[in-house]
């Protein structure tokens, strides 16, 4: 089963990628932040020059800066992943009871057997 559910959402692989590589991008940021601001911290408890502390100050604003938007992009692009993962599946699914449904069904109106089948899918 699980096999199957892979080849249909296949299409929706490039995306996947995409947010999985943004995603590991975020994670080393959050851990490159971490290792710079605790580095920080006990340097300058040493109490060294502040010349010597720049390049770290800059590297935990920039790793500070960078961490937010990659966290969010990481999210949007796998929520984006996933709904044309559900898209395609749904239009599969879709094109297979089409041939299926009884004309002119009088138990159920159209919306409601939409409706129905999306909740289904879902």
């Amino acid at each position: 089963m699980t096999g199957r559910l892979l080849r249909l959402s296949a299409p929706a692989l490039p995306r996947v990628l995409a947010a999985a590589g943004v995603a590991v991008g975020a994670e080393l940021a959050s851990v490159a932040l971490t290792g710079t601001a605790a580095w920080l911290i006990s340097r300058a408890a040493q109490q060294p020059p502040i010349a010597a502390l720049g390049l770290a100050i800059v590297g935990v604003r920039a790793l500070a800066l960078v961490r937010g938007p990659l966290r969010y992009a990481d999210r949007l692009l796998g929520h984006d992943a996933v709904l044309a993962a559900v898209a395609g599946l749904r239009a599969r699914v879709f094109s297979a009871l089409v041939p299926l449904a009884p004309h002119g069904s009088s138990v159920f109106r159209g919306g409601d057997l939409l409706t129905r089948f999306v909740d289904d899918v879902d």
